[in-house]
């Protein structure tokens, strides 16, 4: 009798995870953030935006190469927040070009920034 309660067991656990489905295309393209402003401070960059009303955001992720180390980074921020610090840059390092772009919970991006 154990053996096969622990086979219905096994079949209906595996019935349920197959069941679960976590499409990414079930959810919406995040909406854009507006009104994106870079402040330059000493040694760091902060980034200001406003959020959308909407709940398709998931998190915003900033992105940049610094040219002369040739290294990238990414930062990422829940969607809780509207601003994001970028510290550790020296002026030696001259322009550093930063894209934002917001992502939903299915990790789709947004627009570019």
């Amino acid at each position: 009798m154990k053996k096969k309660l622990t086979a219905v067991c096994l079949i209906g656990g595996a019935v349920i995870l197959c069941s679960c489905n976590d499409d990414k295309s079930s959810y919406p393209i995040p909406s854009d953030i507006e009104n994106l402003k870079a402040t330059s401070a000493p040694g760091q960059i902060i980034l200001n935006w406003t959020n959308p009303t909407d709940e398709n955001l998931y998190y915003v992720q900033a992105e940049y190469t610094i040219e002369a180390t040739g290294k990238s980074y990414k930062k990422q921020v829940s969607q809780y927040t509207n601003e994001l610090i970028i510290d550790n840059l020296l002026q030696k390092y001259g322009d550093i070009n930063i894209t934002v772009q917001p992502f939903n919970k299915g990790y789709t991006a947004g627009v570019i920034h």
